[in-house]
């Protein structure tokens, strides 16, 4: 996974970020420091396809990710991420970290937003064949194009059996496995 520190930013004290920038409900980073991207970022391709970030980062002209955004994967609790705009990636994984979209999120294959530290919240549309919230705070303000399930214990009828482990439930390793390789996710 490759840590991304976009080049040009301005840091600023969270107040004065949200005061400036119209930031409603962005939470405060550990650090109290928000870096802000001014112009539309793209990112990728790479080496690899998914990108991660250190601290709190807002992209006011959106970003548009070539491959996978994963944010938090790591553990540690403190990342915020922020996009005014557009947010566009191939696959969107969310674990002990903040995502708050001023506008709208097109992932073209799977979100996974995985335990109870942090929250994904989106203002606009949201469009994603398949969400997985599982104990986590995510909120679809303008609507979801797609189905979401919130628990592992929920089942779909279209989902293929792969999905699922050998008591039942939602494998959300396997399934972003699955999505990784190419694989389909629903039998129709």
């Amino acid at each position: 996974m490759k840590f991304l520190t976009p080049t040009t930013y301005v840091e600023l004290p969270t107040v004065e970020a949200v005061r400036t920038h119209c930031l409603d409900r962005l939470p405060t980073p550990v650090d109290d420091v928000v870096r802000i991207v001014e112009t539309p970022a793209q990112i990728g391709p790479t080496d690899t396809d998914e990108f991660d970030f250190n601290g709190a980062w807002v992209f006011l002209g959106g970003l548009h990710v070539m491959g996978d955004l994963v944010i938090g994967k790591n553990g540690d609790g403190c990342v915020v991420l922020g996009v005014r705009g557009l947010l566009k990636a191939e696959r969107l994984w969310i674990s002990e970290a903040s995502l708050v979209v001023w506008g709208e999120l097109k992932v073209e294959r799977l979100i996974v937003a995985y335990y109870n530290h942090g929250l994904l919240r989106v203002e606009g549309r949201a469009v994603s064949p398949l969400t997985l919230s599982i104990d986590h705070d995510t909120r679809f303000v303008g609507g979801l194009d797609g189905l979401i399930l919130d628990s592992i214990d929920a089942t779909h009828e279209n989902l293929v059996t792969s999905c699922y482990d050998a008591d039942g439930r939602i494998d959300i390793g396997r399934v972003w496995s699955l999505s990784k390789r190419g694989q389909g996710l629903f039998a129709n």
